[in-house]
This record gives structure tokens, C-alpha cells and sequence, in this order.
């Protein structure tokens, strides 16, 4: 439950005044269309000729789109201002993946999941996220950082009657003309070979999925550089005194990163020479070989122009596709946890000294602490009359006292380390001390006096996600 690990999603927004970029397009000819080079990022669609505009990423050059793309335009959306948000449970992070889908994809299809004790998404199933947080859940309760940094350079649309690929029109004309139990592994088959739905919008540009806020240094500018650096070093302190290392993304290793469009053979977060040089390499890299990161969708039956039940069959075996992909989340929690009013699905507690909202301990170290005294027997703490004994307990600056038992020096039950004896408001005797290790852990002691002894026992148990000796080692506990 104790971790602070995912994703760093980068987003970059614009914070200075863009570039004016000026283009046209025109409808090639054909020895044109022969010649020019396609657009970056039209293979990320479809493939049919021609339309030129002008590049100005490319140095003004004429490049072909397919005519099956409309609304072509170069952007400039780049800043170097990162974006962050926290899942706490698997659903919100799969939720969180399809980010980049501008629209609602789920329009015009049934996808509702009913469960009760449950949360669901059915979006991002098949996500990278999605699976790297299903493993992780399987072996402890984890939050999820995701930091993003985006970069816009193109953008474009398909048009209203795009143009089929032979092969995916024989594939849906080979389709039965009945969707049932028999049929179902052929429309299974088509939509895990051509997916569920087709993009109709499309933003080419480039997304870096990382852990750790740490690389926002390679991403930054001069004047931001300063600031970043003095920030860093006070991240570098928090990370030493909680025993991190030199850094947090050193010790926080469980992470997926992913890099869309460029050139990119390197790790933000990785610690070598020239990582600001290299990122930039990247980022220039995108104007020729970017990547599909903001996009809207429409489910791939709307493409079916067949006359018969094919196009209907399809729709129903989407839905039944995305329901079976579903990320699903028991939301039964324990006592004194209880579900989250606001999140999906994790289970919250309610703040404490010693515990966090994540249910997580708020530092190493903690445990429930629990002294049985059994006896005492020989106390002598006044010369004309029977002892007034009470017995105090101290560890790491905190002190508890049992009440005083009154004239018996044989009390049946109190308390450990020191026994005192009490006369009066302002005179107090020190019978005797022991002094030794607290461990976690079950046993019983006799703590020897001037005059006298005192018996007792003590539990120690290690708070959830701790354990070892002084309770400072880190356990993961699986959800129930």
C-alpha cells in the first residue's frame, strides 16, 4: 500500500507566444503526387493519394496527404510546462490512459457494466498503464504519479466517406450474416485485427510516459533551469533523510515509460552526460517522425456499408468485446478503511498522527504498543508505611504512567520501567529502572528493583506495510 510509483505523462501547454506558421494545400498532379513525399504522420491513418501542402517543418516542401485525410495544418502548441495527476486505483489509471481521446468514443454503443462492490473502466483496458497497474495491484495497493509533456506539430481529419483498404473490406464481407454463440469467434477475430473503433481527428506530436518529476530537467528551458535545480536539490535532501539515495526516481524503480513520435533511445530519468542535448535531438526529430497522441474515434462498425445484418452484428459484438475488456476493481474495504466518495474506487481512512488517508503509515517506525504488568512484589518506597506505587513507561520522548496504587506494596497489576513511589503532590521516590531494546514482537519480562521486582509482558506489532525489528522495513500487503 505504502508507494508512490507510475507514470509520468508530460503535457506540454503553451506558456510563451508561438511561432506564426504559414502553409497551403493544393490538389497535386499526378506526376506530383509520384514524386512528393507523404506528410509526417500519414501512416498513422490511411494511405491514398494525393493533396501537397507545403511544410513549413520541412522547410516549406511540398508533401503529399492521402485524400482520405482532410483539414491538414501545422501547429506549434510546445511549451515546457509539465502536467501531473495522482490515480489511486487501477480503474482511474486506465480512465487516465485514454486521456488523448478527445471525444465520447462510447456514443451509440451500449457498454454498460453492472456490478455491485465494483468499479469499472472500459476504456484503456488494452493500455500499457492499464496492464503495468493490474500486475502491480495483484501484490500491494499503489498511487499512481503520472507527470505529461506534449508537443503539438500537425494536425488533421478523416474525411466524411474515407476509402477502405481491400483487405478490411474482404474482411467484412466475409462476415456471417448472424452474430450468436457460433459466430461470435469471427467478429471476435475481425475487431482484434482491425480494433474497435477508427480515428476520425487526429494531433500528431509526441508523449513521454516516465516516474518522476526529476526529468523536467532535461525539458527545461535556460530561464526555468535555475529554479528547477534548486528544487531538485531540496527533493535530493527530502530523498537522503528518508533514506532514498540521491534521488527518488533512484529508489521509486517501479515505473512504465513510454516515448510516441521521435527518435528516442534514452530514459528521462536516467543520470547521464548530455541528457539535455540528447533530449533536444529528440524533440526536433518529431517534425519529420511524430506520434499519435490526441485523437477522436468512432466505433469501426459505422464503416460497414454492406447491405444486410453485418453492420448491426458488428455493433453488438463491440459492445460485448469492450465489456469483456473491462478493468475491473473489488471496492469492498475493511474497517476502519472505507470506499472513497470522490475516487474510483480505493479505499480511504481517516487521518491520523500515525496514519495517512492511503491507510498507509505516515512514517517508518510505527507499531501498536501493548504492556501487560502482572506483578510486583518487595516494593519499598517509605520508611514508616506501605509503598504508593505507580509505574512509568517512556520510549522516544513519550511517557505514560499507570495511577498510583495506594498503600500496597504488593500491587497485583501496573506497569513498566520505572517504578515510583508516591508520598505527595512534590515527592516522588524512584524505586528502580530497566532499561533495553523495544522490538517488535511478543515477551515477558522482570525488571529487578532496589527492593523488589516488577513483572510484565509487552506486544509489539509492526503497523500494516511495516515490519522487521524496529518496524522500519517496508511489507507490501495483497489487496483482500
Amino acid at each position: 500500500m505504502l508507494t508512490f510509483f507510475g507514470f509520468l505523462i508530460l503535457h506540454r501547454s503553451i506558456c510563451t507566444t508561438p511561432p506564426i506558421l504559414t502553409y497551403s494545400c493544393v490538389t497535386g498532379t499526378e506526376a506530383q503526387c509520384k514524386t512528393a513525399k507523404f506528410l509526417p504522420g500519414h501512416t498513422l491513418l490511411v494511405d491514398k493519394t494525393c493533396t501537397l501542402c507545403n511544410n513549413p517543418y520541412a522547410k516549406n516542401a511540398l508533401q503529399k496527404l492521402p485524400m482520405a485525410l482532410v483539414d491538414w495544418r501545422p501547429e506549434s502548441s510546445c511549451s515546457r510546462q509539465i502536467v501531473s495527476s495522482v490515480s489511486e486505483s487501477k480503474v482511474s489509471l486506465a480512465k487516465e490512459a485514454t486521456s488523448s481521446v478527445q471525444n465520447d468514443w462510447k456514443v451509440g454503443l451500449d457498454v454498460t457494466v453492472k456490478m455491485v462492490k465494483a468499479k469499472t473502466s472500459v476504456a484503456g483496458s488494452h493500455s500499457d498503464m492499464a496492464k503495468f497497474s493490474d500486475n502491480k495491484s495483484l501484490n500491494d495497493k499503489y498511487s499512481y504519479l503520472s507527470h505529461k509533456l506534449q508537443c503539438t506539430y500537425y494536425s488533421f481529419s478523416l474525411s466524411s466517406d474515407p476509402p477502405l483498404t481491400p483487405h478490411f473490406t474482404k474482411a467484412l464481407k466475409n462476415l456471417p450474416k448472424s452474430y450468436n454463440v457460433s459466430t461470435k469467434a469471427a467478429y471476435r477475430l475481425i475487431i482484434e485485427k482491425f480494433g474497435t473503433h477508427f480515428i476520425t481527428q487526429a494531433k500528431v506530436d509526441e508523449v513521454k510516459d516516465c516516474l518522476n518529476a526529476e526529468a523536467e530537467i532535461a525539458a527545461s528551458t535556460i530561464d526555468k533551469e535555475g529554479k528547477l535545480i534548486s528544487t531538485i536539490d531540496h527533493c535530493k535532501q527530502k530523498a537522503n533523510k528518508a533514506n532514498y539515495g540521491d534521488s527518488f526516481h533512484q529508489t521509486l524503480k517501479e515505473r512504465i515509460w513510454e516515448v510516441k513520435g521521435g527518435k528516442a533511445t534514452f530514459d528521462l530519468l536516467s543520470a547521464v552526460q548530455g541528457k539535455k542535448e540528447v533530449f533536444e535531438n529528440w524533440m526536433e526529430s518529431l517534425k519529420t517522425d511524430p506520434g499519435l497522441v490526441s485523437y477522436s474515434l468512432e466505433p469501426i462498425h459505422n464503416l460497414v456499408r454492406l447491405k444486410g445484418p453485418q453492420k448491426e452484428n458488428l455493433k453488438l459484438a463491440v459492445e460485448t468485446y469492450i465489456k469483456d475488456m473491462a478493468v475491473r476493481e473489488n471496492c469492498s474495504c475493511s474497517a476502519p478503511s472505507f470506499t472513497s466518495p470522490v475516487e474510483d474506487c480505493p479505499c480511504i481512512c481517516p487521518a491520523t498522527q500515525y496514519t495517512d488517508s492511503n491507510c498507509c503509515p505516515s512514517q517508518r517506525g510505527i507499531g501498536k504498543l501493548h504492556i501487560t504488568i502482572k506483578s510486583a512484589t518487595g516494593l519499598r518506597g517509605d520508611r514508616f508505611s506501605k509503598t504508593d506505587g505507580y509505574v512509568k513507561f517512556g520510549f522516544d520522548s513519550d511517557n505514560r504512567a499507570t495511577r498510583t496504587i495506594w498503600n500496597n506494596n504488593h500491587p497485583p497489576k501496573t506497569y513498566t520501567i520505572e517504578v515510583w513511589d508516591e508520598d505527595n503532590k512534590y515527592d516522588y521516590d524512584l524505586l528502580g529502572k530497566c532499561e533495553q531494546p523495544l522490538i517488535s514482537g511478543k515477551w515477558s519480562e522482570t525488571c529487578y528493583l532496589k527492593h523488589g521486582s516488577l513483572s510484565y509482558s509487552i506486544s509489539v506489532i509492526c503497523s500494516s506495510y511495516l515490519h522487521g525489528p524496529y518496524c522500519k522495513d517496508y511489507s507490501p500487503v495483497p489487496p483482500k
